[in-house]
Order: structure tokens, then sequence, then C-alpha cells
């Protein structure tokens, strides 16, 4: 006689990246386990007042109608890159287990915040009704679930929350990094191209590196999501210091470790990563990594001998690594510590099982 599969709600609205990763690795492993339905939070249409209206009045209406009649055993909320937390807390009648990253960086990241110009300034003003209704939104769940303990620090005193750490994983099945044999110097780094991810900065290193080994430097992006402008910029800054930027956008994992496996060094100097997936990538990949220290989850589950570590955003000293580390045996990274999708997933399934059987008690 078989049992009845509990019923999972699922809500999002990520972009392409890390968290879309996880988010795709989960439902795979959840709907062997529950009765899923998934719900993606529709997107407003362009314009700043549209996007504003979209927000604070649409959507609330939204889902106080979808989930009026919605009857399932718990909630799963991801990201929305629109109001942050999907605003749907209040209406569900079941448990809320949120998949929390980051609160509104905009916010309360001084080193973001610093990379600000006037139209993102504007735009902080004009969302701050947003930031509120995240915050009330958030106070209604029943458990946050974030990455790490950096994540957890930051996002326990944004939203005074108690909220648990189950780490991220990804599977890299049969990749192994390969040695370069172009007389080129390759550069590689996968991730959005935003101002945040400080890829104007890669490019200055590129030219750094490249006036000091007279040698042709080639700067990989690997990206899915973009800032129009900021990739104009980019592109511009590569014809100025005369750097080869080669971008592939949505390319497939086979082609994306096929440029990896040509590359010599890997690169993120993106501000206060909640956790950084693509670094982690890397690592169990088996590449040689220079990355920020400061923020990121990686750096609480890496080996330090393994990956190089720098709190400074100077092209010079980042150059100067990319000799060193050029110069170094790469070492495959100890999968087993990093753990397994598999043990990722079923952490949180036993999370919300959790949740479940507390509610009905």
């Amino acid at each position: 006689m078989s049992t009845r599969k509990l019923k999972l709600t699922v809500i999002h609205n990520l972009p392409h990246g890390g968290a879309k990763v996880l988010f795709d690795s989960n439902m795979r492993y959840l709907k062997g386990k529950f009765n899923v339905k998934v719900i993606h939070e529709p997107s407003p249409e362009k314009g700043l007042i549209k996007y504003l209206f979209h927000a604070m009045v649409y959507l609330p209406v939204f889902y106080k109608n979808i989930l009026s009649n919605n009857k399932c055993d718990a909630y799963l909320a991801y990201h929305s890159w629109i109001t942050k937390s999907p605003l749907f807390f209040q209406y569900a009648n079941s448990p809320v287990i949120y998949i929390c990253h980051e609160g509104m960086r905009e916010y309360y990241d001084k080193q973001l915040i610093n990379t600000f110009d006037a139209k993102d300034w504007v735009m902080n003003i004009l969302k701050y009704p947003i930031k509120i209704l995240d915050m009330i939104n958030v106070k209604r769940t029943n458990i946050i679930i974030t990455n790490s303990k950096y994540s957890k620090t930051v996002i326990d005193n944004y939203y005074l929350s108690n909220s648990r750490v189950i780490y991220p994983c990804v599977d890299i099945q049969g990749k192994k990094h390969g040695n370069s044999n172009s007389e080129d110097i390759n550069l590689v780094s996968t991730g959005g191209i935003y101002k945040h991810k400080k890829v104007n900065f890669l490019v200055e290193v590129a030219k750094e590196l490249q006036n000091i080994l007279h040698k042709k430097i080639i700067l990989n992006l690997i990206y899915s999501d973009f800032d129009h402008n900021y990739l104009k910029t980019i592109k511009k800054l590569g014809e100025k210091y005369f750097i080869k930027i080669a971008l592939h956008n949505n390319i497939s994992d086979e082609k994306k470790y096929d440029i990896m496996s040509k590359s010599d060094v890997y690169l993120n100097a993106a501000i206060n990563e909640p956790f950084g997936l693509s670094v982690i990538e890397a690592y169990k990949f088996g590449m040689k990594i220079i990355a920020r220290s400061d923020g990121g989850g990686y750096i609480e589950v890496i080996d330090r001998e393994m990956v190089n570590l720098l709190s400074c955003l100077e092209a010079s000293v980042w150059a100067k690594e990319i000799i060193n580390m050029m110069n170094r045996v790469s070492v495959v990274a100890d999968n087993e510590k990093l753990g397994t999708e598999k043990s990722m997933n079923r952490s949180l399934y036993l999370e919300i099982m959790k949740e479940i059987t507390h509610a009905r008690n």
C-alpha cells in the first residue's frame, strides 16, 4: 500500500547564476521525495514605474489570489530578483522555509554602496518601500536556510533572525583540469558581469600582467547574466588596454569546462560574495585560483594552501601572484571534504520534514 507524497509548493524568481544552479539541483532531488508544485513569480515589464508598481502592488495581490486555495504541507521559497524575498509569506497556510543567500545588499554592504553612481542612489531611495516589505515578509518565515557562517552572520544581523547553514555543493564528475599548451596566458572568471563582481579590475590585472610578461593575455569571461552598460564598459576597457576579452555567454557545461581546462589561472574579485559557488566549482575542477579573502563562504570549506586569497585590490599585486601561481603544481581538491549535491539536498529535505512535523504537533 503506497503512502501519499507530501505536497511541497516552491516559489522563486531567480536569475541565472550560482543560486539557480543550486535550485535546479534541489528540484531534481526533492521531486523524488515530494509532490512538488513550482510557481515562477511573474516579472515586470521594463520601466522604473512599472517595476515599482509590480513589486509593491501587483505581487502582493497576485500571491493573495493564487495561494488562497493552494493546499500543501510546506512552502519552499527562493530569492526573487524583484523583492529579494517573494512577498507571499503572510498568505501561506503551511510552514515557509526560505532559502536566503543575502539580504538587500544595496542597503547594508558598504563596499557595494561605495560603487554606486547617481542613478544607483536614486534607485535605492525609490526602492526603499520594497526594503521595508521584504523585512516584514521575512519575519513571517518559519526558518531561514543560508549557505555559510559568513552569510549567517550577515543575514541574522540584517533580519534579526536565527538562520541555519547548509553549505552548497556542486558535483564535478569526471572533469579534471588539463594543461594549457598555448603560448598566450589564459585567465578565466565565471559569474555575472556586474559592477559588484569587479570585472573591470580583472581587466586591469590582465593589463598589468601583459606589461610584466610581454605576452598576449586572454581574459575569458563565462557568464549568463549581465548589465548591458557595464558590459560595454568592460569591452571598451579591453580595447583601451589591448587586452583580448573572450566573452562566453550562456554556454554548455562541456564548453565551460573546455575553456577552464585551457586556462592558466581562475580569478574571482567579486565584492563580499555570499558564498561563491563558481570558486568551489573551479576548486573541485583542479584550477589554480586567486580570489578575494573578504566575504565568500568558499573560504570556510577550501584548503587555503591551494587557493591564493587576497584582501587587496591592487592590479600589480594580483598580476605578480598570477605569475607565482602559474609556477606552482596544481593539486586536486579533496572532494569528500567539500560534500556532494546529494548530501546537500538531503540536508535540505530533512529541514523541510522537520518543519512539517513541528507544524503538525
